[in-house]
């Protein structure tokens, strides 16, 4: 019998490239193209903010033209207006005016306080049903954006 050394056994069977895999990264890798920790991209992935992936057994692949995609998303998500901006832009034209001595008529606070209630209620809740706030935290600032208006509006009775 011959004895065959382990660099003959691997000359015997040489590795196959099938291509399956062309085009996909693992989690390290694209960890390692974006600079990124494998634990920053796994907690994106599962807050369903990172880019899209496909789990193959324990193995999670992604598509790099998928990636890429991502990537032009949050470069246009970046340059487009911010959501704060656009808000204060929305209701910029809803705002009262400024007196000339730079001051808000006190009728006009509480008006605007009573519009930014309704929409940190309906923030807040939204991302409590998408599941990323907790009720109580949802009502605690809820209710305290509540007391600023009644405070406004019990100190313009006076």
């Amino acid at each position: 019998m011959k004895n065959i050394g382990l660099m003959e056994i691997n000359d015997a069977v040489p590795e196959v490239d099938t291509g399956l895999l062309t085009g996909w990264l693992n989690r390290a890798d694209l960890a390692r193209e974006l600079t990124l920790t494998v634990d920053t991209l796994q907690r994106r992935k599962t807050r369903r903010m990172g880019p899209p992936c496909v789990r193959v057994g324990r193995k999670v692949l992604y598509r790099m033209e998928a990636v890429r995609d991502w990537l032009r998303e949050q470069e246009a998500r970046k340059a487009g207006v911010s959501r704060a901006r656009r808000r204060t832009t929305l209701r910029g034209a809803g705002m009262a005016p400024i007196t000339p001595s730079g001051t808000i008529p006190f009728t006009a606070l509480i008006a605007e306080a009573q519009r930014e209630l309704d929409l940190r209620r309906q923030f807040y809740w939204s991302r409590v049903r998408a599941g990323k706030m907790r009720q109580d935290e949802a009502d605690k600032r809820i209710a305290l954006m509540a007391a600023i208006v009644k405070r406004l509006t019990v100190t313009a009775a006076l």
